[in-house]
């Protein structure tokens, strides 16, 4: 465990900038963030208290949530216009918008950002502020309301996570290592129907 904590210390040097990073990164977000700061089987003496983590991870995960918001649209509109980036763009949007299908079929502003809240504070991957501002924009939420909703969710999940970290000394370790194992799940499984579906359009052409 000693190696594991020299190693994080000697790399990232400060827990701070370290969980900064993380929690900007998709997938990751907040949720990883927070226990991945106050995980003492990576950071020894050095770990992060439960405010500080939070803090951290909360503004990281909410600092894109405005980037995201005004360029989303415009750019995937532009690649829907290319033909190299066309079927990926349109793929993406459909993604999007089987998420948020169920949100966008509420009549008001405020059921469909009550919605997003919900979407976005449950502490899982793919759940966080990335998809959870893209839904926001595709469904048609003004910009003041896609930040109010999704920095909403952003903080319930944030609350969920901070707490259930600090249950015990290696809660946050168990947390962090959960969450890495679904987010390796995800991506692997995401890979193989990606490699899977490129041979099923080789052999479609090679027939044709």
């Amino acid at each position: 465990m000693q190696i594991v904590q020299d190693f994080f210390i000697s790399t990232f040097n400060n827990p701070i900038w370290a969980t900064l990073l993380i929690s900007v990164l998709p997938i990751f977000e907040l949720r990883g963030a927070i226990p991945f700061g106050m995980s003492s089987a990576l950071w020894g003496a050095k770990a992060l208290n439960i405010g500080t983590s939070f803090l951290v991870g909360f503004l990281g995960s909410s600092a894109v949530v405005p980037i995201i918001a005004l360029v989303f649209k415009p750019i995937l509109n532009y690649l829907k216009q290319t033909k190299i980036f066309k079927k990926f763009a349109n793929k993406l949007e459909n993604k999007i918008a089987v998420k948020g299908c169920k949100i966008a079929s509420k009549n008001s502003t405020l059921k469909k950002m009550l919605g997003i809240i919900l979407f976005v504070g449950v502490p899982l991957p793919l759940t966080g502020v990335y998809t959870g501002t893209m839904i926001a924009v595709l469904i048609g939420l003004k910009f003041k309301d896609v930040l109010i909703s999704v920095l909403l969710g952003n903080l319930l999940a944030g609350v969920i996570i901070a707490i259930f970290s600090s249950i015990s000394s290696n809660a946050s370790t168990i947390i962090l290592l959960t969450f890495a194992i679904v987010v390796i799940f995800i991506f692997t499984i995401s890979s193989i129907k990606f490699f899977v579906g490129l041979n099923k359009n080789k052999k479609d052409k090679q027939n044709v």
